[in-house]
């Protein structure tokens, strides 16, 4: 028996896995590049361009190594980015009373390679900090690659909006809209957290791929959103009192909706379940949030 308890013991450590150990090696072989200890590998600039005559503007901005943050700006500033990063940045304006902004690092394969090598190499200090101007309208496309991202947008007088995830933690702070605002966010690895705020009209469309989703909609909020979903749970918080229509279908998991709504068709089944829930009050409210949900492998929730 004794015996025994060896070899299972054996096992167990052989077959062991840390997140630490495994950051600890990508580190010893970023080293073996020559990146994480080349100080003038690693740099910050600062891009900057103000409103001027503009009264909208359309912005892209790559981010594609790198924690990221976007958030509004506090002064006369169009754009106004610090990033630390490896590699060249290519920044462009182009226009006067309507201008369009380009953030990106150059795309060729040996930089991107040496972004990654740079991220892990600096202890994960590579960072895109973005304020963009609340005082004009924005179309906002955004594409990040690795890192985890944040995008304080509520601020904002956003007029369209597009955000491409790549792998790490995703948040969204929507802004408060009267017209409606087409809204696309596409995920990759790594969790994805959407906040609607109060009083607000939003077009939503949001796929999901490996990570949980959670979407929270504010009161007073009308809504269509179209959420595919991939492997993950996803939970959806609503507003007391909200008018909800859920028309659901699922691969494998589990749809729990509140007692309260009424399943107009469909089955809860935990495989290939579908079907159609809404709250009582639906059909007689005049701001409607609308969910269109099809899923992959984890639970839906209607909270």
């Amino acid at each position: 028996m004794a015996e025994e308890k060896r070899k299972n013991t054996t096992y167990k450590t052989e077959w062991s896995f840390s997140f630490a150990e495994l950051g600890d090696r990508i580190s010893e072989f970023v080293q073996s590049l020559g990146v994480a200890g080349d100080e003038e590998a690693i740099k910050t600039e600062r891009f900057t361009e103000i409103v001027g005559n503009a009264a909208a503007a359309r912005v892209r901005l790559d981010t594609p190594v790198g924690e990221t943050a976007v958030y509004a700006a506090t002064d006369d500033a169009l754009i106004d980015a610090e990033i630390t990063h490896v590699g060249e940045i290519d920044f462009a304006v182009i226009g006067d009373t309507e201008k369009d902004v380009t953030l990106s690092q150059r795309s060729a394969a040996a930089d991107w390679v040496r972004g990654i090598a740079g991220w892990f190499g600096s202890g994960g200090k590579l960072r895109w900090n973005v304020a963009l101007t609340p005082n004009i309208p924005l179309e906002l496309d955004i594409y990040s690659g690795v890192g985890r991202s944040v995008y304080s947008l509520s601020q904002m007088q956003l007029t369209k909006l597009e955000i491409h995830g790549g792998t790490g933690e995703m948040e969204v702070h929507l802004p408060q809209t009267d017209s409606i605002l087409p809204a696309v966010i596409n995920g990759g690895i790594g969790e994805i957290e959407v906040n609607v705020p109060p009083n607000s009209n939003i077009d939503l469309q949001l796929r999901a791929g490996t990570g949980e989703i959670e979407l929270r909609i504010g009161e007073n909020t009308a809504m269509n959103a179209v959420i595919k979903g991939g492997v993950g749970e996803t939970e959806i918080r609503v507003a007391p009192g909200a008018a909800v229509r859920l028309e659901a279908r699922i691969g494998l998991g589990n749809i729990n909706v509140p007692s309260s709504f009424i399943q107009v068709s469909g089955s809860r089944s935990a495989i290939g379940g579908k079907g159609v829930w809404q709250s009582p009050n639906y059909e007689t409210a005049t701001r409607q949030i609308n969910i269109r949900y099809d899923g992959g492998i984890g639970e839906l929730k209607i909270r």
